[in-house]
């Protein structure tokens, strides 16, 4: 939305609804690692997605800075919003709860991980 809007004021406000819709996040993650890993094993997950939270930020930023010299400040929000999206894409089509994945022993179904 930032790529496209004009002015300060909705600029804000799609900054505003970003931080909104990232809110849910890690909650989210941490929900996750909840349903897929032992509770051994959660810490090591935790430390995964929070690290690789860091690492996109490392790897996005010479990205989103080749974006915006080759064609302006715009074209980093558009290239965010299209990796945005097609990892949405690619999440929407390959999570699923462990109840639900066909890759799981029986014993992982029946809660043995809860």
């Amino acid at each position: 939305m930032t790529a496209i809007v004009g002015g300060l004021g909705l600029i804000l406000l799609s900054r505003v609804l970003l931080g909104i819709g990232e809110a849910p996040a890690f909650p989210g993650s941490s929900k996750a690692t909840g349903y897929w890993f032992p509770i051994k094993e959660r810490g090591r997950a935790t430390t995964a997605f929070d690290a690789a939270a860091k690492f996109s930020s490392a790897l996005g930023l010479p990205i989103v800075a080749l974006a915006v010299a080759a064609w302006g400040w715009r074209a980093g929000f558009w290239t965010t919003g299209i990796l945005s999206l097609l990892y949405a894409a690619a999440f929407w089509l390959f999570y699923r709860n462990p109840g639900e994945s066909k890759r799981l022993s029986e014993e992982v179904h029946l809660g043995e991980y809860l």
